[in-house]
């Protein structure tokens, strides 16, 4: 009586210990997944820290490698997460059949396929069908079910885009091995899994198609904007290059050759030096006269002789049309058609970059393969079979009350 009495507190005793270790577990798991669930560098260290410091409820307990694994996933970092769900399978509960090492298992296939690794990918399909087959074939669980009608999605996924990819691993080939394992219910939820991402997949193709149509109507309606605009501004270059045309000049070109405006320039801006020469010479003349005049006996004889250069001086320029109002003249003259120049050549730049472009937009295409916001979503794997982090945390969490 004494040793059944001390056998029953022994286990009660043990038992006790053994909820207490689960009660431990879970909220070092709960941890875990609160500290590390909103992205950033700072949570996800320190999530990563707690999870090292609760690492040895690892070797018995799958569930809290693939904690770590989630919140890796939800920090964007793939290359962890592979290693976290490595941990769990190397877990002595990730060989049974439950929730917890389901998703493990489709975590391990949705990443491979990811990372475009066709030969774990084929690995790691292969072990989830092979842990679904230990299921009742007549009534398996309800989320044996869903695995299988899962990995009918990635089925379907390897059929349709991947395989357009130029994906390595065959949807045939990872079909005909998964059914030799699975048969009733679970074969009939691989069937309709496939069947829905292939539908997903036609469904997202019309969709990419309607964006390419929509984007290429887009693309020609602004093209043809784009040369409106052109010719609207070589209109305006053609209406101000009109306008610089002097009318006097236009009507003498008809009869007498063109005139050369470089020569033109070169011509004004040596009428110019000699203005100007003529000019110093009056002033040094004019100078002379003054002081002839301003001395106490002025050689009337010599202030005639500098009046007659003076005169001499003005005659010339005269008629070389180099007087000073004329020389002032003569300057904006040629000033304003050194200008007149400037923006002629400005113009014709502008015309000419303008022509160019017109030339481009008329003869461009469009290419029959136009980017468009569904482009990404037709060969992501998450499209056809994805995985619900926020889900699959609560399924983990709630584990811990069965």
């Amino acid at each position: 009586m004494v040793a059944r009495h001390r056998f029953c507190i022994a286990g009660a005793l043990t038992l006790a210990a053994a909820l207490a270790s689960v009660a431990q577990g879970a909220n070092e798991i709960q941890q875990v997944l609160e500290t590390g669930w909103k992205p950033s560098a700072e949570n996800y260290a320190a999530a990563q820290q707690q999870y090292e410091q609760s690492k040895g409820v690892a070797a018995t307990d799958a569930r809290a490698p693939l904690a770590i694994a989630l919140v890796s996933l939800k920090n964007f970092k793939v290359d962890d997460a592979q290693k976290y769900l490595g941990q769990a399978l190397t877990s002595s509960s990730a060989a049974k059949l439950d929730p917890t090492s389901l998703s493990v298992r489709r975590l391990k296939v949705y990443l491979d396929i990811h990372r475009k690794d066709a030969a774990n990918a084929q690995v790691d399909i292969h072990a989830l069908a092979q842990m679904l087959a230990t299921d009742d074939p007549i009534a398996p669980k309800p989320e044996s079910k869903q695995a299988a009608e899962w990995l009918g999605n990635v089925i379907g996924y390897l059929a349709g885009p991947a395989a357009d990819q130029g994906f390595a691993l065959k949807a045939d080939t990872v079909q005909a091995d998964v059914l030799t394992m699975l048969k009733g219910p679970l074969a009939n939820s691989l069937s309709d899994g496939k069947a829905a991402a292939l539908k997903q997949y036609d469904s997202l193709k019309q969709q990419q198609a309607t964006a390419r149509t929509d984007a290429k109507a887009k693309a020609a309606a602004k093209r043809a904007d784009d040369i409106k605009q052109v010719e609207t501004q070589r209109a305006t270059i053609a209406d101000k290059l009109k306008k610089l045309e002097d009318p006097t000049a236009k009507d003498a070109t008809s009869t007498t050759a063109k005139k050369d405006p470089a020569k033109d320039a070169k011509d004004a801006e040596a009428n110019q030096q000699k203005a100007a020469q003529m000019q110093q010479q009056a002033q040094r003349l004019q100078l002379a006269i003054q002081q002839e005049q301003k001395k106490p006996r002025a050689n009337q004889q010599r202030i005639l002789q500098l009046n007659a250069q003076l005169a001499m001086l003005e005659q010339k320029a005269t008629e070389a049309g180099l007087t000073p109002d004329q020389q002032q003249m003569q300057h904006q003259e040629d000033q304003k058609k050194q200008n007149v120049e400037t923006e002629r050549k400005k113009l014709q730049t502008q015309d000419s970059t303008l022509a160019a472009k017109a030339k481009q937009l008329a003869s461009a295409t469009d290419s029959p393969n136009l980017p468009t916001t569904v482009d990404s979503k037709v060969n992501a794997i998450m499209s056809y079979a994805p995985i619900d982090l926020d889900q699959e945390k609560q399924r983990l969490v709630a584990s811990y009350g069965k």
